[in-house]
């Protein structure tokens, strides 16, 4: 680097800002590929963990399956949100919002 090369300055803000996701003025975000790719993996791993756990951690026989396989299943449900969120875009915002909260946002106001 020479005496001549300027560096610009940041804001600390700046800093604290991820990378890979852009947030926009209209309370949309932008996430990089990457940033994409991460987030679906993690959704994928947290699913197949979720499946295992209702399939393979209690007998079948003991009274507390049902919990942990209502757990998992949940667990299962809200990934699927994500992976459909983040990769199709043809899936309506207010059936992620039914998944999540029970109802669409829209349809509650």
């Amino acid at each position: 680097m020479s005496a001549d090369t300027v560096i610009p300055k940041r804001r600390t803000s700046d800093w604290l800002r991820p990378a890979g996701l852009t947030e926009h003025p209209d309370y949309s975000v932008t996430l990089s590929t990457e940033r994409q790719s991460a987030c679906l993996g993690a959704s994928w791993e947290i699913e197949q963990l979720a499946a295992h756990l209702a399939s393979n951690v209690i007998p079948d026989d003991d009274p507390l399956h049902l919990v942990v396989r209502g757990i998992a299943g949940r667990i299962r449900s809200m990934s699927r949100v994500i992976i459909s969120g983040l990769s199709d875009d043809s899936e309506p915002l207010a059936n992620l919002e039914r998944e999540v909260f029970g109802t669409a946002r829209r349809e509650a106001e």
